[in-house]
């Protein structure tokens, strides 16, 4: 996925219940919605970086920035950590794909075992 359909997909699977009760249910949702409202549509930086990383990691290992935010909306406000465990393994694996002499080919998400292995 490019950039901009990263954006569309967190919009979609992370909804805006801004004007219903216990209105910020995700960690995402004011960066996703408030911030552009107020800005007139530009998006927050964390978004912007974020949508960055995933389509620089996309291109190596195909449909991790769906799975990753797939996991990333199915967190709940109330317990941060375990979306920023998320966000972590995002800015290792995008580091690791960065390092000169990485082969990119080589890396596998959830690798399975081999038979016999």
């Amino acid at each position: 996925m490019n950039k901009s359909e990263i954006i569309n997909y967190m919009k979609s699977i992370i909804k805006d219940n801004s004007s219903k009760q216990g209105a910020m249910s995700h960690l995402f949702q004011f960066s996703l919605y408030t911030f552009p409202f107020i800005k007139n549509g530009e998006n927050h930086s964390f978004i912007d970086q974020l949508a960055t990383t995933l389509e620089e990691i996309d291109t190596h290992l195909q449909g991790y920035a769906k799975v990753k935010l797939d996991k990333i909306a199915t967190l709940e406000k109330q317990v941060p950590e375990q979306i920023f465990q998320e966000l972590a393994e995002v800015l290792v694996l995008y580091n690791f794909l960065l390092m000169v002499g990485t082969d990119k080919r080589s890396v596998e998400l959830e690798p399975a075992s081999k038979k016999n292995g």
